[in-house]
Parts: structure tokens; sequence; C-alpha cells
């Protein structure tokens, strides 16, 4: 899957094959932060959590997993793991393992950042 500037999906895999995606359709500079902030949710325990963004970044939820995106010139992921260890991505595609993870609730997955080129200014 080729990432063309103008969109991308991070991939999902089930042992099966694609499981579900998160479409980055045409993000825009400007719905990035402008300045400092921070994405409040709740955790899958129902505990209040929040995670701080930095200027250039934005946040939303995943399978209650925080995902924050950040402007870069080339898309990588990290995946980090509850028990503080972390794994990174060249491209746009997470495991069947760790997509099974987050799918599953289970709180082994504690964050995503992904970097990327958002398609339009």
């Amino acid at each position: 899957m080729a990432d063309t500037g103008k969109t991308s999906t991070i991939y999902l895999r089930s042992v099966t094959g694609y499981f579900g995606w998160i479409r980055i359709l045409i993000l825009r500079k400007s719905e990035f932060l402008s300045q400092a902030d921070s994405l409040g949710y709740f955790d899958i325990n129902g505990e209040q959590q929040s995670v701080p963004l930095a200027a250039g970044q934005l946040g939303f939820t995943y399978c209650q997993v925080p995902v924050v995106y950040s402007l870069a010139e080339e898309t990588s992921i990290v995946v980090h793991y509850a028990d503080g260890t972390s794994n990174s991505i060249n491209g746009i595609s997470i495991d069947a393992d760790t997509s099974m993870q987050i799918f599953d609730k289970k709180g082994v997955v504690s964050q995503i950042d992904v970097a990327l080129k958002p398609g339009l200014e």
C-alpha cells in the first residue's frame, strides 16, 4: 500500500488478513494543534487519563488506546506497551498480534504514535 501524500491508511491486521484500519483522509496541517494541549480519555478500566500534545500534533482514541499523530516527512508508527517497551515500525502497517491486542482491549497497548505528512496544506 503506497503512501501518496494525499491519503494514508494505517492497517491493523488479523491472522487471516486485514481486520481494520485507521484511515487518514487528506489531513490538513491546520487540523494539527498550533499550541500545546492535552487529550483526555477514559482507559479500559474506566479511569480518566490524559496525554500531553505538543504543537504540530493531534490525538484521538481507537479502542480506548490513545493515538497521537505528529507532522513528519515520512510515515512511521511507534507502538507503546503497558510494560514500558515499544516497537518502531517503518511504514503503515501494524502486525496481526498487535492489532488483536488493540481490538481485545486488554491494556497491553498503551499508546500509538504515528508520524505522517498531511495530504494538504
